[in-house]
This record gives C-alpha cells, structure tokens and sequence, in this order.
C-alpha cells in the first residue's frame, strides 16, 4: 500500500498559535473593513457559485484541506490523509476539535462531510458546482438521476476517519476538497433553518475562523458582520476580532476611501497604483484575467457564425497587439497558461494558438453572414470596451482594420469598467472587449462558464453540442475527459464565441497600517484569520 502526501502537522504545524478560545493572546481587537460590490447570493457552500459569496465562505466555513496562497495543500479539518496504490482511494483523519458555532458546539465528524458531498451531488439541490465533485464514485450518475445519492462513494468510518472511492485514479483529488461545494454540513443544524440555510444570518452555523453574527448580522444590500468563532479550534484561528463588510458601490477612489475609514483593504484600480505605491500601500497582483473579443450571441447580426468569423478573421493579429504597452503579456488562448488538467497543466497537454486566424479573404464570411440575415447593408455596430488609452488604441487598430478589409465604418464605446461589466452581464452589447476571469486552477471551471446554463456566459452562447462537450469532460466514467476539454476549447474558437488578446493584471492593497491580509489568486477569495491593523 503506497502512502502518499499524508498532510503531515508535525512539519505543516506553521506559525499556528492554534488553541481553543486563545483570543486574550490575539495581539489586535480591531476589526477589518472590507466592501462588497454586491450581495452574496448565498452563504450555503452547496449553492454558491460567485466570488463574493466565496470570499465570504472561505473565511467562515473549513474542508478538509485548506490551499494556501502558494497553492499548496495544508491540514485544516482534515490533519492528515493518505490514498491507495492507485489513487482512488482516499481516507482523510479528522481532528477531534473541530466544532461548529452553535451554542451547544456541536462537533464537525466524518458525517457532515458525507452529508454535504451527498447533499451537493443530488439533482433537487441543483448545484452549480456539483461537476467538481464528479471524480467520486456514483457522483454523476446520482446528479444525471440514474442512482440513489446513497450510492455516492462517500463513506463515514468513524466520526472522524472519512473514506472518499473514486471513479478513476486522481492523485490531486484532495485539492477539490478546498473548494466551497466540498464544505461540511451537519444535517441538524441545517434541517433547524426550515429552508433558510446560507440565507439569513442566524442560519449559517460555521465551523471556520469567523462566523455571521448571528442577530442583525446580514443586512442585505447594506453590511454583513463576521465576529471571530469562539468555537474554533484549528489551525487558523483569527486575529481580528470580526471582519466588517458593506455591501454595494462605495464613492470616492480607494486612497479616499481608506482615508475615511471606510475599507482598510480592497481591489486597486490600476490608475491609483502610483499613488498606492507612494503612499507604502501592501498591494498584491495577479495575471488571472484574460481580455478578448467577444461577441453577443442574442445580437441580430452576430448570432450568425459567418459575421463573427469576419470580424476575427479580417484582423492582423500583430497590428491589433502594437498598441499594447511593454509589461503587457498576450493571450492566445482562451484557458491560461496556468490552469491545470487533474494537476497537470492543461496547456501542456492541449497545445496552444488555437484562435481563428487571420484569413486573407475575410469578406468572403461577411458576405454569406449578410446572405444568410438577409442583409443588404450592415446598420451602426460599435465595440463597448472599457474607457483606457491601451484598450481605446487597440479597438483603434481593430475599426482601421474592420473599415479597410469589410467596407463598413464601425464605432467605439469607450466606459468604466463597472459599466461595461453591467452592460455585458445584463447582455446590452453587440461585440466587446471583455474580461474572462480564472476563478479555479482547473480547466473545466473556464469551460464551464461557456455552457447554456451558466450564470457566467457572457457571450449568451446556448449550444446542445458545446453542452455535451463539457458535460462528456465532466463524466466520471469516461477516459477521454482531456480529449473532450480540447474539443471543447477548440469548439468555442471555431464558433468566434471570445477572441482572446491579452492577460491582465487585477491589483489588490491593503492600506499602510494592515498587514497580514491574503489575497488568493483564484475565486475572489480574501483570508483575515492573520491580518493585524496597528494603529496610525
């Protein structure tokens, strides 16, 4: 029997101060003030599919396995793990302190986890992020509705040894096991909330570092109060005495805005760097968003394949890219470099370029597209993109080329950025410059967002064989998930659904008096267990 990555806490044990109630040695009693542009939809880890929602449940919620900011694997429910000869097997050991935050301090056992994973996987509760789970044993077949979920390979020995029976073998399958779908949840507490669980503030028992208050703790479209769980026993136990959010657009530029003392922390727009950097702000940066050409499949003209593909194929790719500054890094496919295959890089293993090329004779599709819409003439049609000089020029070189090559006059539609993220979600566009973020190191949650039932399809793609491509990656039983996660991405270039142009960079800070607060690459999430606020 071959033992792997048992998640060792005599070596893994970190700066962890790590007893019960051991506030009176936290060195802080601040709180920490944070913003949310908009409402969590849900605070129940089994629904949830947005990134506020996340960040949320990060910090009040703990799996088995926590990802630290470098992307390793850490203990956190789970204080060890170890699998079988061929890694489709898992057995994880549960420490025997963990508990929830209800005043009885109910104890996180082997049970919660195969309440949850069961509970996540079942049709009725039509979770958004089942697919992560879909290497368990069953776990598929019970979503599709073809088994009883109490054929899932989720099995309770003790209440604190959980096994997890797999499809095939998966060796980086302990790291889905950070991911909020994989979350416990104790069938009692969540049965006492009457259908409320993860809605209201006193239904959203935690077994993290924080919890909701419980009383007035969630008012929507205005704040949500974490105080730090009294309960909890693990290894990352919270500083701050509570984390304080207010919910919906704050005015003022985020220097204003720390001054005020309205955020200690938040994202950086890109124009108030400088004076961030001056100012010694703690700023953070990721590569995690790709920008590209993407066009509305709901519009008149470019729901028609052939009108897309002359506004992509026309273009000079290498005259299109000029305009980008030197520190900018071009994009040429849609999943990023980064993102990994069953912990292996997907790039890699799909090869790259796979974008529509230029072709020398792009009228040719307009043409036919015009044909096809019974067209004569083509009306306005204006690229939204966001209001920067980089961007503006690269649409620029784009209309010169669109002009030359088509026959047509085309405008632009400089915004902000949060009117063109409103405009794009709510489908009020022709073709745009839009930002395609990673949220997860896994290629199927890019994938994914392309989907007809996607709340993130910003494209407004509804394709029955793109569908079934995505839904044969996810399929448990099949060896041929890479191949079909290729098929996938080639599908979404050749129907001209997101031309992807470059990477770009969001910055995080936290002002000059906050350390300790981490920003994670992936999900939006945010960690307070560590941060400390001295005062100015």
């Amino acid at each position: 029997m071959k033992k792997i990555l048992s998640v060792l806490i005599a070596t893994i044990l970190i700066i962890n101060i790590s007893g019960c109630n051991s506030s009176k040695k936290n060195p802080s009693n601040q709180t920490i003030y944070y913003n949310l542009e908009s409402d969590p939809e849900s605070l129940d880890p089994q629904i949830a599919n947005d990134d506020v929602s996340n960040l949320v449940i990060a910090n009040i919620f703990e799996g088995l396995v926590k990802i630290d900011k470098d992307n390793n694997i850490m203990p956190a429910v789970s204080e060890s793990y170890e699998a079988n000869s061929n890694y489709t097997s898992f057995t994880f050991n549960l420490r025997k302190d963990a508990k929830w935050s209800d005043k009885d301090a109910t104890p996180v056992t082997a049970s919660d986890f195969v309440f949850a994973l069961k509970r996540a996987v079942m049709p009725r509760t039509k979770s958004p992020t089942a697919f992560n789970l879909f290497s368990i044993k069953n776990a598929q077949s019970i979503n599709n509705g073809l088994l009883d979920e109490t054929s899932l390979g989720v099995y309770a020995l003790d209440d604190y040894k959980l096994k997890i029976d797999l499809e095939y073998s998966y060796e980086d399958f302990p790291r889905l096991m950070a991911l909020p779908v994989a979350m416990p949840c104790n069938e009692n507490l969540f049965n006492s909330t009457n259908g409320q669980y993860g809605l209201r503030s006193d239904c959203i028992p935690s077994n993290g570092p924080f919890m909701v208050k419980a009383k007035y703790g969630w008012e929507r479209e205005n704040n949500l109060t974490l105080l730090k769980n009294e309960n909890y026993c693990g290894n990352f136990e919270a500083i701050p005495i509570g984390v304080k959010f207010s919910i919906g657009t704050l005015s003022g530029s985020f220097i204003d805005k720390v001054n005020d003392g309205k955020i200690d922390a938040g994202h950086l727009p890109s124009n108030e760097i400088d004076t961030a950097e001056k100012e010694k702000y703690n700023i953070t940066s990721f590569d995690d968003t790709i920008w590209g050409l993407c066009f509305n499949f709901n519009d008149s003209v470019f729901k028609n394949l052939n009108m897309r593909k002359a506004f992509i194929q026309s273009l000079n790719r290498d005259y299109v890219l000029s305009s980008l500054q030197s520190g900018s890094v071009v994009a040429n496919d849609i999943v990023m470099n980064s993102v990994n295959f069953e912990g292996e890089n997907y790039r890699n293993l799909a090869g790259s370029n796979l974008y529509l090329p230029e072709v020398t004779n792009a009228k040719s599709f307009l043409i036919s597209g015009m044909k096809e819409l019974g067209l004569s003439t083509l009306s306005d049609i204006t690229v939204l993109c966001t209001d920067d000089s980089e961007v503006k020029s690269m649409v620029s070189n784009m209309i010169e080329i669109w002009n030359r090559e088509l026959g047509y006059y085309f405008n632009m539609k400089p915004v902000s950025n949060s009117e063109l993220n409103d405009n794009i979600q709510a489908g009020q566009y022709q073709l745009a410059i839009a930002p395609m973020q990673t949220t997860d190191d896994n290629v199927l949650d890019i994938l994914y967002k392309f989907t007809s039932t996607s709340s993130d399809n910003i494209c407004n793609m509804k394709d029955s064989k793109y569908d079934s491509l995505i839904k044969n990656a996810t399929d448990s039983n099949s060896s041929k998930r890479l191949d079909y996660c290729i098929q996938g991405e080639k599908y979404l270039n050749n129907q001209g659904a997101f031309y992807p142009l470059y990477c770009g960079k969001r910055f995080y800070a936290s002002a000059p008096n906050v350390t300790g607060i981490v920003f994670y690459q992936y999900g939006g999430i945010v960690d307070f267990t560590k941060s400390i606020k001295a005062r100015k």
